[in-house]
């Protein structure tokens, strides 16, 4: 039994429910019921001053029985707070109440038997607490992730705010969070995904699995707290907690637990001066010097806010939750830095420019920490209106505190980081390296007898077919509709685009092929896996009563879905329908896309209008950014406007939609197919190789290949030679898939 207050607004009296942790122990699964409603079936219900104006109001409730309870209540605005016994059959029966009295403390004086006493875990001498972890793959936070996938742990520690400080979730960075993260080291996870390790005692802890790269496959956006001494145990990464541990004997219990290694150059707080502006000034700022088209990264220049010039160009190519995200436990690798145009960008070979193995582990250090700004508060000595706490440095007497409560747990974050900025400082001064020039690309001018064509020639091509569109039912009024593509042959690729599209290749479609006309939707995704969600997409700012903008619609595009489930859906409709269903191949794909055509798109060139075909980013893009509480496009006249419309976009074109959207809202291209530059992107069975490309390769890629764009990438990343490679067991937020039918 417990009381539903709101964030803001009344936070101590509420709604009073019956919760049953058998069920779950997340949302409104748990609830039981509410007293006195048992009849009114609970809703999950995200709002900001959930419980003002709501009558009646409970606090502090004492159970009796599972039946009973005694509770403090107060009926309606004008009534007393007395105290009731009520119980699960909605009776509300007044015990005490007296004018001028406030009874908000219910406590039954009944004889009670003495539980045992459970031994002392902790030794209060001790710096150190102890975790034990006895299978990182158990549990939701890394679901489909591959055994041996995660090679260690990053552990960094929280310091929260001070009082009446300039501290806010726009203060350390913009999308970035609340509080400083220090960095304390890693760990080693053992090959059966156990691990065991000391943590300093008395502090807020967050861990993060990290993969060969130094990549964070999962964020726990939480914190643990080991007390001195204290063996602190979980089964697994956001395992069932009714879940009980099976007892076996793992790798890590049989050693002793190891030491943080911590980062070079000590435990600090991530800062970007002193994290990412050193790999700047060495790899960037020869070009991005403030001369010339390049934006400049240099760093020294900050605004009234204290933001960074460097930061605050770079930032806004780095894909992030944010401060104040989505509830429920993330997709592994939702956030993957390869999710980023920036990172995305430099491993195709940004003008040649290289990094080396520890910036790039800092670049995704940076990533996975909310691309953060500052790593400090500016908090100050309080002032007289601060009681009783006027004249305190509040730094000072948080570490004075701290230090004598909690056995020497006190943090000095301010000479953290100066230690670390005198170290870089005796490291000597960084010069920047301008890249070494590549060697002009010899482009081969390939050309294809009947290619490119027109509409008129897709008749002709068509011609012989007996059918060019075919629509098979999924379920009782759910459908899906192909349409006819024919065999061809075509040429790969462009001189134009990323490195990863050239040198192009003549390639030839065998055989004609049936292609759906739209994406797989929600509606079609959940015939064959009803549990799967595609969730919200992101807004920004915070004190959101919405998860986001809605994803998971049934006319909807799926998303959040890995190659290996849209593989797996495929495989189950064709044993379903009986055809042999599945992803194209990218040489496919793209020859679906262009439909003729030569250029970038399918409608035309880099230049050419998308807002009548296709869905990218535009100028909707800007209603990303929202603000107040129930957050709403912020107005082009708020302070923070500049601040936060930051995301990439086309401001001069408008397509009508902000996000992905179901249905034929925009033109076909001539083979009769929408959406194949912009939506969603879309998962082909291809590995991710490098062309010139060749069907009968027999070399593997760690990756699949991605193609198209989607709703929130410009129209240079969503061409008809556009690729991305992702894991085939990675969920992007952006990606779903279209399927074929092969005859």
């Amino acid at each position: 039994m417990g009381i539903i207050s709101g964030h803001h607004g009344i936070a101590r009296s509420g709604r009073l429910i019956v919760f049953d942790p058998a069920k779950a122990r997340k949302g409104a699964a748990g609830m039981v019921q509410e007293i006195p409603y048992r009849n009114r079936p609970i809703v999950e219900e995200i709002k900001d001053e959930l419980v003002n104006g709501v009558w009646p109001q409970f606090i502090k409730p004492t159970p009796l029985n599972d039946k009973y309870f005694l509770v403090a209540a107060k009926l309606d605005p004008q009534d007393l707070w007395g105290i009731y016994l009520v119980d699960v059959f909605d009776n509300v029966t007044c015990l005490r109440k007296v004018e001028g009295e406030g009874y908000i403390s219910p406590v039954a004086v009944r004889k009670t038997q003495t539980p045992p006493a459970i031994p002392d875990r902790v030794k209060l001498n001790d710096k150190e607490a102890t975790v034990f972890i006895q299978d990182i793959y158990e549990g939701e936070g890394l679901r489909g992730i591959p055994r041996g996938t995660v090679k260690s742990l990053r552990l960094h520690a929280y310091e929260y705010a001070y009082v009446k400080t300039t501290s806010d979730h726009n203060w350390h960075g913009i999308q970035s969070g609340w509080d400083i993260k220090r960095m304390l080291g890693t760990v080693p996870v053992e090959e059966d995904g156990s691990a065991i390790f000391k943590i300093p005692a008395n502090t807020p802890i967050s861990i993060q699995p990290l993969d060969k790269d130094g990549v964070a496959i999962q964020w726990m956006r939480s914190w643990l707290t080991g007390q001195p001494g204290e063996v602190v145990s979980c089964i697994g990464c956001h395992e069932d907690q009714n879940q009980i541990p099976i007892p076996k004997r793992v790798m890590a219990s049989q050693k002793a637990p190891h030491a943080l290694t911590p980062p070079e150059g000590g435990t600090r707080s991530f800062t970007f001066d002193l994290e990412i502006q050193p790999i700047l000034d060495r790899a960037c700022i020869a070009c991005h010097n403030g001369e010339g088209k390049a934006f400049d990264l240099r760093g020294g220049k900050k605004d009234k806010l204290g933001y960074g010039t460097s930061y605050l160009n770079l930032h806004p190519y780095v894909h992030r939750q944010g401060g104040e995200g989505d509830m429920v436990v993330l997709q592994p690798y939702e956030y993957h830095p390869n999710t980023s145009e920036l990172v995305r960008m430099l491993k195709k070979g940004h003008f040649n420019v290289q990094l080396t193995d520890k910036e790039w582990k800092t670049l995704y250090n940076w990533i996975d920490y909310n691309a953060p700004d500052k790593g400090y508060f500016n908090a100050n000595v309080l002032s007289k209106d601060i009681i009783p706490y006027q004249g305190f440095d509040q730094i000072k007497r948080r570490k004075e505190l701290t230090d004598k409560y909690a056995n020497g747990a006190g943090v000095d974050w301010k000479k953290e980081i100066s230690d670390y900025a005198a170290y870089l400082k005796g490291k000597g001064e960084i010069k920047p390296e301008m890249p070494e020039k590549l060697a002009p690309v010899k482009e081969k001018e390939l050309k294809v007898k009947g290619w490119p064509f027109d509409a008129d020639r897709i008749k002709a091509m068509l011609a012989d077919e007996k059918e060019t569109r075919k629509e098979i039912e999924l379920a009782p009024g759910i459908k899906m509709t192909f349409v006819r593509i024919p065999a061809g042959q075509f040429v790969m690729g462009s001189y134009r685009g990323q490195s990863d599209t050239r040198p192009t290749a003549k390639v030839k479609i065998d055989k004609a092929f049936w292609m759906g006309e739209l994406e797989v939707t929600n509606q079609q995704f959940n015939v064959i896996f009803p549990d799967h969600d595609s969730r919200f997409v992101d807004q920004q700012w915070k004190d959101h009563v919405v998860q986001g903008y809605p994803a998971n619609k049934p006319e909807q595009p799926v998303i959040r879905v890995s190659y290996n489930d849209a593989m797996d859906y495929c495989k189950k409709l064709s044993e379903k329908t009986g055809l042999n269903i599945t992803l194209p191949t990218e040489a496919q794909w793209e020859w679906a896309c262009r439909a003729g055509s030569d250029q970038d798109f399918w409608y035309g060139d880099m230049n050419a209008d998308f807002g009548k075909k296709d869905n990218l980013a535009d100028v909707t893009t800007l209603l990303l950014a929202v603000s107040g509480i129930d957050p709403q496009p912020m107005p082009k006249t708020s302070y923070w406007y500049k601040y936060y419309t930051y995301l990439p976009k086309e401001e001069g074109v408008d397509d009508g939609n902000l996000v992905q959207v179901g249905g034929k809202q925009y033109e076909a291209n001539p083979f009769g197919l929408y959406c194949m530059h912009g939506n969603v992107a879309e998962w082909t069975r291809s590995d991710y190789l490098p062309y010139p490309y060749n069907e009968k390769s027999k070399e593997v890629s760690e990756y699949k290949v991605v193609r198209g764009g989607s709703y929130i990438e410009r129209p240079k990343f969503s061409t008809a030679y556009t690729r991305k490679g992702y894991y085939p067991y990675q969920r992007v937020f952006n990606v779903g898939f279209r399927v074929i039918i092969e005859d």
